[in-house]
């Protein structure tokens, strides 16, 4: 059990040596903290007031979902667990497959880019509906 701790701490330190994985871990967490900051900045002093709130817009049928405030911060919750368990599998395969570890760190960041936007999206329809 001890030796591989060991094992995993040589593979992160490894990992992070790299200047693409400093890069996209660092971009990934910047996205996730924009995400993060966005709605408690521009929407938490008015939607905490508001019983429901749009949470999904659809270009067929306009806003088809509602819930709670809270709500809006799933997208970043489910962004923190996507950057965690991607960056864990990157350290986990470095060893043995260095390519698949970057593809791992690239969707990492691919991913968070792509839940940023998507909060954008709720941030502005939740602007216009408010």
């Amino acid at each position: 059990m001890k030796t591989k701790i060991i094992q995993w701490g040589k593979n992160f330190k490894a990992l992070f040596a790299k200047r693409f994985f400093q890069v996209t871990f660092i971009v990934a967490f910047l996205f996730l903290a924009l995400m993060t900051l966005l709605p408690a900045w521009q929407l938490l002093p008015d939607i905490k007031e508001a019983g429901t709130i749009p949470l999904h817009y659809n270009i067929h049928f306009g806003v088809d979902s509602f819930g709670v405030w809270w709500r809006v911060f799933m997208i970043p919750v489910s962004g923190a667990v996507i950057l965690i368990v991607n960056f864990l599998l990157a350290v986990a395969f470095w060893k043995r497959e260095r390519v698949l570890s970057k593809f791992l760190a690239a969707t990492a960041m691919l991913v968070q880019f792509l839940l940023f936007i998507s909060m954008i999206f709720v941030v502005l329809f939740n602007l216009a509906y408010g």
